[in-house]
């Protein structure tokens, strides 16, 4: 009895951090108030949590059918967090559809895991919990990564090619590399600073005497050699030129500029305005593009993430055997040994 209840505990536990997880990713996905990268965070944690109990009940829970009702709990509480009140059906098609497919697979590869733990387990001499996991988790860590993905199409990408701005969050980190790159050529870059500072750090980067490139003026979107005035202690910008060269540059762009934006919120109008003319064939080929990348980064995030769900379970592990909780016996077992 006693058996029954520990197996129930840890089966409740398990369940109950796979409603957590869902819950906060599904916040994740819909961009709440949470800044991006500590929104993961936190998403991470709790996936570490649902994974490490997810492994010990396949490794200790004997009965088959708790193992059903954990598995089958875990996998479709995903439906109280997305899908409700969606109609969307867009470049895959139905997004309940999807969801469905994606978690009956995943119920079907919990099994297939659960199984194939419980084989080594029972073959084992050792007791080895990396070797033990290693047989089912990658598996189920693939096909989570699925139905994730699937997840941030639908509730992430799909909103974009329902007319929805491009998250900032998903800028920001698409711009970091850009921001590398104008670094190198403007020392001083940050795209924090206004279009103004942007413009007189440009056009003295570009100016005739200090053009270490080679690069003409002709290049440039403004007139540098109109821009740039001369003073004692070096150069300064005419107000009305400044102001005259940020008309010009507003309207290459086809951005009203004031000057006092940053460069930050001008690219960030830019994309969403040049993204929006857009077709809607194409924007859903993007939103497609954006899900596999996704899938991608999680597959690769996945793989040290794996070996530290296997740490976590050692630790948790070592905490349960220690507490009386579960304990390792020794059986001597009869062998059969074939021979000439």
């Amino acid at each position: 009895m006693l058996k029954i209840i520990k197996q129930f505990t840890l089966g409740a536990i398990t369940v109950i951090l796979g409603l957590i997880f869902w819950h906060s990713l599904g916040a994740r996905l819909n961009l709440t108030e949470i800044g991006f990268f500590q929104g993961w965070i936190s998403v991470g944690i709790v996936f570490l949590l649902f994974m490490t109990s997810l492994g010990l009940s396949f490794m200790l829970i004997g009965k088959k059918w708790i193992v059903l009702v954990i598995s089958g709990l875990s996998v479709f509480s995903f439906f109280l967090f997305f899908g409700r009140g969606m109609k969307i059906e867009i470049g895959l098609g139905s997004a309940w559809l999807w969801y469905a497919v994606g978690c009956i697979l995943l119920f079907i590869v919990f099994i297939i895991s659960y199984l194939r733990i419980r084989s080594e387990k029972l073959v084992r001499i050792k007791f080895r919990i990396s070797d033990i996991l290693e047989k089912g988790l990658p598996l189920s860590l693939t096909f989570l990564a699925i139905l994730i993905s699937l997840a941030f199409y639908f509730n992430y990408s799909a909103k974009i090619t329902q007319g929805v701005k491009i998250p900032e969050a998903l800028m920001d980190m698409s711009i970091k590399p850009f921001e590398a790159i104008m670094k190198g050529f403007i020392p001083d870059y940050s795209m924090d600073m206004t279009t103004d500072e942007f413009l007189i750090q440009f056009s003295q980067k570009m100016s005739p005497a200090e053009n270490k490139d080679g690069l003409g003026t002709e290049e440039l979107p403004f007139d540098i050699e109109k821009f740039l005035g001369e003073e004692e202690g070096g150069k300064i910008i005419s107000s009305d030129i400044l102001e005259k060269e940020r008309e010009g540059f507003s309207e290459q762009l086809g951005i009203k500029l004031t000057g006092r934006e940053t460069l930050h919120d001008v690219f960030y109008k830019l994309v969403n305005q040049k993204f929006a003319e857009l077709s809607p064939e194409f924007r859903k080929l993007i939103a497609i593009i954006f899900a596999l990348s996704f899938f991608g980064i999680l597959r690769i995030i996945f793989i040290p993430f794996g070996w530290l769900i296997i740490l976590f379970t050692y630790v948790v592990f070592a905490i349960l055997r220690k507490t009386g909780v579960v304990k390792i016996e020794q059986r001597n077992v009869e062998m059969e040994i074939v021979k000439l």
